[in-house]
């Protein structure tokens, strides 16, 4: 037989089981602005790795549709925690090219930001 009070005790501990697999999971945001120039869009993806505090890394995986003048914010789920992101790395995944503005990533367990600014001019 089993008593009330280990019920009630067997019931918080599985919504601490519960409550404790939800938050496990790790949200990954990255912020895109692309430039304002002419051509400055690509219509290739363009692959993101963040890299950690803990020295490790997160692949984000490709982003696509990144148009001349856009602003995105893109997310991505994951059991992963790379501690706050220090680094972020992109990869042309094709011969078009890609003017950024700026690019910034954080976590949802620390939103503190890690910020890409271009250095591209426009020259006439």
């Amino acid at each position: 037989e089993v008593s009330t009070q280990s019920t009630g005790t067997m019931g918080s501990k599985l919504l601490f089981l519960m409550l404790f697999g939800m938050t496990a999971a790790s949200m990954y945001f990255l912020e895109i602005q692309t430039a304002e120039s002419k051509w400055a869009g690509t219509d290739g993806p363009v692959y993101i790795e963040l890299e950690g505090t803990d020295q490790q890394t997160f692949n984000f995986g490709a982003v696509e549709n990144l148009e001349e003048s856009s602003y995105r914010i893109f997310t991505k789920q994951s059991d992963e925690n790379i501690g706050t992101v220090e680094c972020i790395s992109f990869k042309m995944g094709s011969d078009d090219a890609w003017m950024p503005a700026h690019i910034a990533a954080w976590t949802s367990y620390d939103q503190e930001k890690a910020y890409v600014y271009s250095r591209y001019e426009q020259y006439s």
